[in-house]
């Protein structure tokens, strides 16, 4: 017997999105090597001797989001957006419950389109982030959106933007104002 191929991912979002647990399994497994590659790079911004692991951040990522029912995703894309912010309130979690994660003596960096790598790279506080991200909601809930794809979900300009549903040209114009605020919040 020859396997058959895989369906769309579309098609199993779909079919997880009403319950079905061997399509929601079949899209983790079809998006695990992402996931965990994303999932990598995250866990190379925690403090030394932390006890979450790759594998287990996109385990409980995934059993956060597919424990929901409001787990529709109309797009690949938005159900890896969506799996980014499952694994940010993971890692959230885990400062919380282990204390605050400290950063290293670096500015969060000169702009803040090198924070996306230096939340990779560097001991980032996690916390801070969120609540700045919290506040800054307040102001701008689309470009906030857009910008947790970015950061958590390892999208370009372009795919944040579609996602949040903001023109790209007015995410570009909007961009430096949302970058001087993080800059000022998070330095």
């Amino acid at each position: 017997m020859t396997d058959a191929p895989d369906p769309p991912v579309t098609a199993l979002l779909q079919r997880a999105a009403k319950g079905d647990a061997e399509a929601s399994d079949l899209v983790l497994r079809q998006h695990f090597a992402e996931l965990h590659l994303l999932a990598e790079h995250y866990m190379r911004g925690q403090r030394p001797g932390t006890t979450l692991q790759a594998t287990a951040l996109v385990t409980s990522a995934y059993l956060r989001l597919f424990s929901t029912k409001e787990k529709e995703f109309t797009s690949r894309l938005h159900f890896i957006a969506a799996f980014g912010l499952a694994m940010k309130c993971v890692l959230i979690e885990h400062a919380r419950r282990n204390g605050r994660m400290k950063r290293k003596h670096t500015r969060v960096d000169q702009e803040l389109g090198a924070l996306h790598d230096a939340f990779k790279r560097s001991h980032f506080d996690v916390l801070a982030l969120d609540e700045a991200i919290a506040d800054y909601r307040q102001k701008n809930p689309a470009m906030c959106a857009a910008l947790e794809a970015m950061l958590f979900s390892g999208l370009n300009r372009q795919e944040a933007a579609e996602l949040a549903g903001i023109p790209l040209r007015t995410f570009e114009r909007k961009w430096p104002a949302l970058q001087a605020w993080f800059r000022r919040r998070l330095a």
